[in-house]
């Protein structure tokens, strides 16, 4: 799924990666975007303060919330993260 930072979440995208919508949320820094629950049916889209102005602040005072949303369309489950990054014998277990 792509992401843009900015008052607008990444597009969510259909399984063939067609483009679906833009999702405007009201805080200008989204700082993530992931699909969640059991069905992958949650978009689950992250704001930041960093950086904003007093005033922006005050404009924006839902930033550094948590958004969450149904937009009709499904995330693609991701392998697990096993914690490890490649092999180095280097370094023993």
């Amino acid at each position: 799924m792509g992401r843009r930072v900015g008052p607008r979440a990444g597009p969510p995208l259909h399984p063939g990666g067609q483009f679906s919508r833009i999702v405007e949320v009201p805080a200008p820094h989204t700082s993530s975007v992931a699909f969640a629950g059991p069905g992958l049916d949650t978009l689950v889209i992250t704001t930041a303060t960093q950086d904003l102005t007093e005033q922006q602040r005050i404009r924006y005072p839902l930033s550094g919330r948590l958004f969450t949303l149904d937009p009709g369309v499904r995330g693609l489950p991701q392998q697990l993260w096993s914690g490890q990054c490649g092999h180095n014998p280097a370094v023993t277990p």
